[in-house]
């Protein structure tokens, strides 16, 4: 009983000793609150086994600056080349040379009909050309033009002025005849079994013989007239005959 009192006692003495019978209340100032603040977080983060790096001081005032190597280096700026101020200027050579939209076409040579089928003393005239709605050989064989079209009939003389027989072979050179009617149309002879179609000629005259013969070709029934005529013929190269 005497052993309960006492330490009752001692409780009581305890309770007023530690109770507000003692010192007033330290008053901290700001800077030393701060470092018990810093200290305790440390502490807490220390023996905090979900903190892994500890306790880190950050400090809010300093402006956050980045290593140099973390720097992100700033891209110049891609602007659109100027395409004008590359363009070559006037007179100068600028890629590949745009060739002409002109076509000159093969260049023909100038002949006569004698160059080009003359042998020896026979010779080739040009006799006139016509415009005919059909042609008649002989009154026994006729031919007629397509519908829209006219025969643009060229003759052709071939004279023997030698004193013996000579020898006439057109076919073997296989020549093509194209007629150009006052600078507007063209048309390529027509194939017919006449036996005075020069473009198939092949016989023998006998001196002083004269055989009249004909390159027909067809041509619109617009054409009235003959103006300009050019005989083209084609025999390995191109020649051209103004008649």
């Amino acid at each position: 009983m005497r052993r309960k009192i006492w330490m009752t006692a001692a409780a009581l003495a305890a309770i007023m000793l530690f109770g507000g019978c003692g010192p007033e209340a330290y008053d901290l100032t700001e800077q030393e609150e701060s470092l018990i603040v810093s200290y305790s977080a440390h502490v807490v983060a220390k023996y905090n086994r979900f903190q892994t790096e500890g306790l880190k001081y950050v400090n809010l005032d300093a402006e956050e600056e980045l290593p140099a190597e973390e720097i992100p280096e700033e891209k110049p700026s891609e602007e659109p080349e100027d395409t004008e101020s590359q363009a070559p200027a006037d007179g100068e050579a600028g890629g590949e040379e745009i060739p002409s939209t002109e076509d000159a076409g093969p260049v023909m040579q100038t002949a006569s009909l004698d160059d080009l089928f003359g042998t020896g003393d026979v010779h080739i005239t040009y006799a006139g050309a016509e415009l005919v709605d059909s042609f008649v050989e002989d009154t026994y064989f006729a031919m007629y033009p397509d519908a829209g079209s006219q025969y643009l009939i060229l003759s052709l003389s071939v004279a023997n002025d030698g004193d013996t027989a000579a020898e006439m072979d057109v076919l073997k050179e296989e020549a093509r005849f194209t007629a150009k009617v006052n600078g507007e149309y063209t048309a390529a002879s027509a194939v017919t079994m006449l036996t005075e179609d020069f473009s198939c000629l092949k016989t023998t005259l006998e001196a002083g013989e004269v055989k009249e013969t004909v390159l027909i070709f067809q041509v619109p029934v617009s054409v009235t007239e003959i103006k300009e005529l050019t005989l083209v013929i084609s025999s390995g190269e191109d020649y051209q005959i103004i008649l």
